[in-house]
């Protein structure tokens, strides 16, 4: 393993988060002035109709949403701006994705304790839709740049699911392989398969486990379906590599505190964590890997929920966040490219901008995939405490 370090180039935009939240909220603080709170569409919902949806959700006060944790310019983002332009306040929740499950499945039938859910694709379809507490998106959507198909990538809603219940408003290059400069050089890697080469032996960590929810699955989904890799290369790779796999949070913390590996198999917060604890981390750019990487909306979902304590807020919400000023919004500051056509996305670190022959992995059609992969792998790995 040589000791050669890369410096990261400083181009995205979560290394310098706290510049891109200034630059945002002033961004934000402007598309406030310049666009009318009750700026109404005229088709979709009309005017009228419109106008009695955001009075009546400014009579309602308040909205609830649940925001991903370990992120707090996602929580500035996605709660900020809509106050300034609606003047509705946005009680937010960053528990994580088994606390929300919980809570939502304790309501049952009665209202649910949030009235919109941003977050990971897997909590919101594979849990909270399970559970029933979803309801359809098409229906709110109300503005005619929203509705309009024209306006969204490949002229189709972006829903992550085939009945249309959660929708990707940001979506990437998944930000999956952070190399430890301080032992390896990306350079080095072109192909997936150079991780097969001994000097990898031991050196190759994954905050998480294949065999359930979450980026690591995504990943191991991904090597397991693309045609140049597949079943082949994860026996090997599970066989021959000693892959560590963390177990818990605290092996996660672990992990992200001390760096003790070659390259990290993790999400883009965990990414962000290595580098604030001083780990010389550089992500893997996919477009310089023969293979590439599958495109993932992370944490840029949303849905709303069936039983809201505050659905008008809720669809002025949704609508918001939908739109061609919040995408823009969001796309600025959080170098991950929108879903929306009609965006800039010229801001974005290039890393990060999908190639059109990537495939999408983690909406329901990668399901059957992911649980494919599963069912080879688990014999390969050791028995789950």
């Amino acid at each position: 393993m040589t000791s050669k370090a890369i410096p990261e180039p400083d181009r995205s935009a979560r290394g310098r988060a706290p510049l891109r939240v200034a630059i945002g909220l002033a961004l934000a603080m402007i598309v406030a002035l310049i666009v009318p709170a009750a700026a109404a569409p005229s088709q979709g919902a009309g005017q009228d109709d419109w106008d009695a949806i955001v009075a009546a959700a400014r009579a309602e006060g308040t909205l609830s949403i649940t925001v991903p944790r370990g992120l707090e310019y996602v929580r500035t983002m996605v709660t900020e701006p809509f106050e300034r332009q609606y003047g509705i306040h946005v009680d937010y929740y960053l528990g994580g994705p088994p606390d929300v499950v919980a809570q939502v499945r304790e309501r049952g039938d009665n209202v649910a304790p949030w009235d919109v859910f941003v977050g990971g694709n897997d909590t919101l379809m594979f849990n909270l839709k399970g559970l029933g507490a979803l309801q359809p998106i098409e229906p709110a959507l109300l503005r005619p740049d929203v509705r309009d198909l024209s306006n969204w990538d490949g002229g189709r809603y972006p829903f992550t699911d085939r009945d249309g219940y959660v929708f990707a408003f940001l979506r990437e290059g998944g930000e999956y392989f952070y190399v430890n400069t301080a032992r390896a050089d990306p350079a080095t890697i072109t192909s997936y398969r150079d991780l097969l080469k001994p000097e990898w032996k031991g050196q190759i960590v994954a905050t998480g486990d294949p065999r359930e929810g979450g980026s690591v699955r995504t990943i191991f989904a991904f090597l397991y379906t693309h045609p140049d890799l597949g079943p082949d290369f994860l026996r090997e790779l599970l066989t021959n590599q000693d892959v560590r796999f963390s177990e818990s949070d605290a092996d996660d913390e672990e992990i992200v505190t001390h760096g003790d590996f070659g390259i990290c198999l993790c999400d883009h917060a965990q990414g962000v964590a290595m580098r604030e604890n001083g780990i010389p981390v550089q992500l893997l750019d996919p477009h310089g890997v023969r293979e590439g990487i599958s495109v993932t909306s992370s944490f840029a979902n949303v849905t709303l929920a069936k039983r809201a304590a505050h659905p008008n807020a809720a669809k002025v919400y949704l609508n918001w966040l939908l739109s061609h000023d919040a995408g823009q919004l969001f796309t600025d500051m959080s170098d991950i490219p929108s879903t929306r056509a009609d965006v800039d996305k010229s801001s974005v670190d290039p890393r990060n901008v999908p190639d059109p022959s990537w495939v999408i992995g983690n909406n329901e059609d990668a399901m059957s995939r992911a649980l494919e992969m599963v069912r080879f792998i688990t014999p390969l790995m050791p028995a789950r405490p």
